[in-house]
């Protein structure tokens, strides 16, 4: 359900940006139940669930907390 609808050179697609919001609102529901089992999981086992924004969490230092696009230059090496 989530293939693109670009389609090719020769038959493009229509309501291309239309399906993309599509795709990402439909992906998203799926972390978003998944989420919502977790937090159910740890309530039930007393374990603690810390919701954390995405936001820049690449590129920001744990230990003192400066966030800057340098501090990552791979996925590999911090």
């Amino acid at each position: 359900m989530t293939a693109s609808a670009a389609g090719t050179i020769e038959e493009p697609g229509r309501n291309v940006r239309r399906k993309s919001e599509l795709n990402r609102r439909m992906l998203a529901q799926g972390l978003s139940d998944f989420r919502r089992m977790l937090a159910y999981k740890c309530g039930r086992s007393g374990a603690r669930l810390v919701a954390v924004d995405p936001a820049f969490t690449s590129q920001t230092c744990s230990q003192c907390k400066h966030c800057t696009q340098g501090n990552r230059k791979s996925q590999a090496v911090f």
